[in-house]
C-alpha cells in the first residue's frame, strides 16, 4: 500500500510542477517601470547655462533601462510624471505634467511598446519614439521649446546624464540658443 500511494503523490507532485512552468510561459511579461527624479546646480564661476549648469530631468524606466529622458532647463519646476501599466494598450505609461513656477502646465503622456517604441505627447505635440526618446524642453522663453533629440538612451541612468552633453552637442546647443529662436 506504501508504493502504491508514494507512486500517486510523485504523479501528483509531477504534474503540478508541469502545469506551474506552462502557466508561467504563458503568461506574458510585463517590462519593469519605474522612475527617476533628478535636479542639479553646478557651482561655476563662467556663464551659467540652465539645462546643463542648472536643470531638472524625469528618467522613465523600462526593463531594465531608460525608454524616456524628459530635460527642463529649471530646477523650480515640478515634475508630476508618474509610470503606470496601461491595460488597453498593453504598454508602460507615463503620464502627467510639468508645472513651471508661474503654475504653468505641460502636459506628457508617453506609451512605450518595447525599446524605442511608441508614442509621446508633449504640450499636445506628437512625437515617435523611433526619432529619438529624449526630449528637451526649454521653459524659460517666451514660447515653450521643444526638442526631440535622435537618440536611444535606453543604457542612459540619470549618473551618466553629463555624458549625453559631451556626447551630444545638440543639447548644448538648444539650451544655449537665444530665447527668441
Amino acid at each position: 500500500m506504501k508504493l502504491v500511494r508514494m507512486n500517486y503523490f510523485s504523479k501528483v507532485f509531477i504534474w503540478l510542477v508541469l502545469a506551474g512552468i506552462l502557466l508561467f510561459m504563458c503568461c506574458d511579461r510585463k517590462p519593469r517601470r519605474g522612475a527617476a527624479y533628478v535636479s542639479w546646480k553646478i557651482q561655476s564661476m563662467h556663464r551659467k547655462i540652465p539645462g546643463i549648469d542648472n536643470g531638472s530631468a524625469y528618467f522613465g524606466g523600462y526593463d531594465e533601462g531608460t525608454g524616456i529622458i524628459v530635460w527642463v532647463n529649471s530646477m523650480s519646476c515640478s515634475l508630476k510624471i508618474k509610470d503606470s501599466w496601461d491595460k488597453t494598450r498593453n504598454c508602460v505609461k507615463y503620464g502627467g505634467y510639468i508645472e513651471t513656477i508661474n503654475r504653468q502646465k505641460i502636459y506628457v503622456d508617453c506609451y512605450v511598446e518595447e525599446r524605442i517604441k511608441g508614442s509621446v505627447t508633449i504640450d499636445e505635440e506628437e512625437y515617435d519614439l523611433a526619432n529619438g526618446s529624449l526630449f528637451l524642453i526649454k521653459l524659460r522663453t517666451a514660447q515653450i521649446k521643444v526638442k526631440q533629440i535622435e537618440q536611444d538612451i535606453y543604457d542612459i541612468t540619470p549618473r551618466t546624464r553629463n555624458q549625453l552633453v559631451e556626447d551630444i552637442p545638440e543639447i548644448k546647443a538648444f539650451f544655449e540658443s537665444p530665447a527668441n529662436e
